[in-house]
């Protein structure tokens, strides 16, 4: 009996332990969030491929300074050998004759090999290439401030709804005391039946609204999760300390140009300028040295492995090509044209996105003003929610206050909480997106 219990205890206590162990839920700051969010995200990894995929275009369009060489065989068989008339006086005969040229097998083998001297549209794109690869670094720049924004508005929501949570449980052991207090009066004469029956039904309410609150803060951490690139059904839990209300200064004229928005505009531009002087240097001439070195066998029959010294003849050439652009229709005009109506369209581009900027700005800040002064005055709300809250409960208990009034004082208390730490949280968000205009986002978060 004693060996079964002692086989069962070590066959399913490693099993509990094990099971325990995967309940236990990861701890998330906000600091670790937006660490998995840069190291894990989907989006930001894709961005990130594509900046490889632009440096390996650029190597390849590099590779075209060396020399191209190749090496060929061609074996070729006529079963009609070509033919051309000539003039038969040649000879000392009359009229044309037809002579055969070449053999039945021509065997050609041999080495090809080029090499680019000048081509000023060719060098004009190894510098767009270095413009579209900024462009692109920019690009993942902006991905990751996108990414950290909403993994910390995300988180600093979690964290809003997990103290109105809180507050809720609160409020709801705050209510279960008055039950107890109203069943004693209720018991002695002093309260109603239905007194009781009223706080059962308000704490009802209270915990539907909890229940409500859960299942926002499991969907909005489930979002997280894939923000984060965690695994959906690995529990996590959100830790973050008290907010801390700072006051931010900027100015928008000394930090719009910082924002990526602009940067990008400004490297689109470049690159609009290379591929327009591309335009204009493809009429320019194309300077290319070539070379090839060959041997040629004639035969009129197929033995070229038989040996001898006439199998085979070497021949090889170097020299030089100039290729000159004289005329294409009107193609490469058109094409400039196009080119410029482009460069001007990101310039009016450029123009509207500073303004927009600057509004953008100066409204985030306003708004990032106003959520503290709100944050301020819903502090002193709650605070005066929660002295009448008080007030009241000892009034009740003297009967002196009715508990119609306590309830109203106890729902004003919980509505101020939410609002209290709604107030929270649009500080924050407000901070994030002042941050995020500014493009100090990323900097001032690892500070």
């Amino acid at each position: 009996m004693k060996q079964t219990f002692l086989i069962l205890l070590l066959t399913v206590v490693p099993g509990v332990l094990s099971l325990n162990a995967q309940a236990v839920p990861d701890t998330l700051t906000l600091h670790r969030v937006i660490s998995l969010a840069l190291k894990n995200n989907h989006q930001i990894r894709i961005s990130e491929l594509e900046g490889h995929k632009l440096l390996m275009q650029e190597r390849e369009l590099r590779s075209r300074l060396m020399p191209n060489v190749e090496a060929y065989s061609t074996l070729s068989y006529f079963y009609a050998i070509p033919r051309m008339v000539i003039p038969g006086e040649i000879f000392g005969l009359t009229g044309n004759i037809p002579v055969e040229f070449g053999t039945k097998f021509d065997w050609n083998s041999g080495l090809r090999f080029s090499q680019l001297i000048y081509h000023q549209n060719y060098f004009t794109s190894l510098k767009m290439i270095d413009e579209l690869i900024a462009l692109q670094e920019l690009s993942q720049q902006q991905q990751r401030e996108e990414i950290v924004y909403q993994a910390s508005t995300l988180f600093n929501l979690c964290l809003t709804i997990k103290d109105q949570i809180n507050a809720f449980d609160s409020t709801i052991h705050s209510m279960t005391r008055l039950q107890s207090i109203v069943q004693l009066h209720a018991d002695n004469g002093i309260a109603r039946k239905a007194d009781v029956e009223r706080v059962v039904i308000d704490i009802s309410k209270l915990e539907i609204e909890k229940l409500r609150l859960s299942e926002k803060y499991m969907q909005e951490m489930n979002l997280l999760k894939i923000i984060t690139g965690m695994d959906p059904r690995k529990p996590i839990y959100a830790k973050g300390a008290c907010l801390k209300s700072n006051q931010l200064f900027w100015t928008s004229d000394s930090e719009s140009y910082y924002r990526i928005e602009l940067q990008m505009n400004d490297k689109q531009r470049s690159a609009k300028e290379l591929a327009l002087s591309m335009e204009k240097q493809s009429r320019w001439p194309v300077l290319a040295a070539f070379g090839q070195h060959y041997y040629l066998g004639m035969r009129d029959q197929f033995d070229f492995f038989d040996g001898g010294d006439d199998r085979f003849f070497k021949s090889g050439l170097i020299g030089l090509q100039l290729r000159v652009p004289l005329f294409c229709g009107f193609e490469k005009q058109s094409r400039i044209k196009t080119k410029e109506i482009e460069l001007s369209q990101i310039e009016t581009r450029r123009e509207h996105l500073l303004m927009t900027s600057q509004s953008e700005f100066l409204e985030a800040e306003q708004e990032y003003k106003n959520s503290l002064t709100t944050l301020s005055k819903e502090a002193q709300n709650l605070e005066a929610a929660r002295c009448i809250y008080l007030a009241n409960l000892s009034g009740y208990k003297q009967q002196i206050v009715t508990l119609t009034d306590l309830i109203l004082s106890e729902y004003q208390l919980t509505k101020t909480r939410m609002e209290f730490f709604g107030a929270q949280f649009n500080v924050k968000r407000t901070e994030l997106t002042l941050k995020k205009i500014t493009g100090t986002l990323i900097s001032d978060i690892y500070k």
